[in-house]
C-alpha cells in the first residue's frame, strides 16, 4: 500500500461527518457506530467519501480520511495502516493534531451497539 497517497489527505474537508460543525450530518447513530468500528478493529480504516471509487470512478485512489484520523489520533487509538505510515515516516502527525480541534472527538455511546 502507498501509505504516503493513503495519508495525503492534510484536514478533513467541508463535508466531513467528523466535523464539530458544518460537516455532512449522517443518520442518528451512524457517526457513532463509525467510531465504534474504528476503535474495535485496529485494521479498519474509513475512507474519505470524496475518494471512493463510488464516487471518483477510479482505482486505488482511495485516502484515508483525515477527521476519522484526528479523531482516533486524539483518542490514542491510531489505526494499524496509521501506524505502519508512521513507521515509514509518511503520516503528516502536526497536521492531523491541527485538525483535531475541528472534530467531534468524543468517544461513542454504549447505545445502539
Amino acid at each position: 500500500m502507498d501509505f504516503k497517497r493513503f495519508f495525503a489527505l492534510k484536514k478533513p474537508c467541508p463535508e466531513c461527518p467528523f466535523l464539530k460543525d458544518g460537516g455532512y450530518e449522517l443518520a442518528p447513530g451512524r457517526l457513532d457506530s463509525i467510531k465504534r468500528d474504528m476503535l474495535d478493529d485496529d485494521f479498519s480504516n474509513f475512507r474519505c467519501h470524496k475518494t471512493t471509487e463510488q464516487i471518483t470512478r477510479k482505482q486505488g485512489v482511495e485516502k484515508h480520511c483525515a477527521g476519522a484520523a484526528a479523531f482516533l489520533l486524539a483518542n490514542d487509538r491510531m489505526n494499524i495502516p496509521m501506524r505502519l505510515a508512521m513507521a515509514e515516516r509518511v503520516l503528516d502527525l502536526e497536521a492531523l493534531k491541527d485538525a483535531i480541534p475541528l472534530v467531534d472527538t468524543t468517544l461513542p455511546s454504549k447505545e445502539n451497539k
